[in-house]
């Protein structure tokens, strides 16, 4: 399950790279060559949602995201574990119910072919098959944060003994 998390990490990052890509074409099309490129806007939005949900996991396998440790720094080591662990339990709760409403969210998407209308149209569906997806995966990360965090505080149990 890492090889997929790093998998959609490296994807995010290259489609970083396509979005900057698109974005700067779209600059010199539009302010040099007075031809904008159609439909730049929308599909930036769509991989902006890939990168954003694709990196997720990622990140929370790194320990990434942030934390407010104004008072957690005060408390002693075991406490500090313990809010550790109460926080990932709820992290995974809350992200499963976000994951299981987007993926039938998704699942109503692709029933019906739902479709964005604009310039260019584009499949809502692949969208929210990656927001569904990206909780999934942090979900996943949780799980495996918090059984390595029970795994280190086993650890550190035994060498206070």
């Amino acid at each position: 399950m890492r090889k997929i998390i790093n998998l959609c990490a490296l994807l995010s990052g290259i489609l970083l790279l396509v979005i900057m890509g698109i974005i700067s074409a779209e600059v010199v099309c539009r302010y040099f060559l007075h031809n904008p490129i159609i439909g730049v806007v929308e599909v930036s939005e769509f991989i902006l949602i890939f990168i954003i949900f694709g990196s997720l996991a990622y990140t929370q396998s790194l320990d990434g995201h942030i934390r407010i440790e104004l008072v957690t720094n005060n408390l002693s080591l075991r406490y500090q574990k313990i809010l550790r662990i109460v926080a990932l339990v709820l992290s995974f709760c809350i992200m499963a119910l976000i994951a299981i409403q987007t993926g039938k969210g998704f699942w109503a998407s692709w029933e019906i072919r739902e479709v964005r209308w604009g310039i260019v149209p584009l499949p809502m569906y692949l969208v929210k098959f990656m927001v569904s997806s990206g909780c999934f995966l942090l979900c996943v990360q949780f799980v495996i944060s918090l059984l390595d965090e029970l795994r280190t505080t086993g650890r550190s149990a035994e060498i206070q003994e």
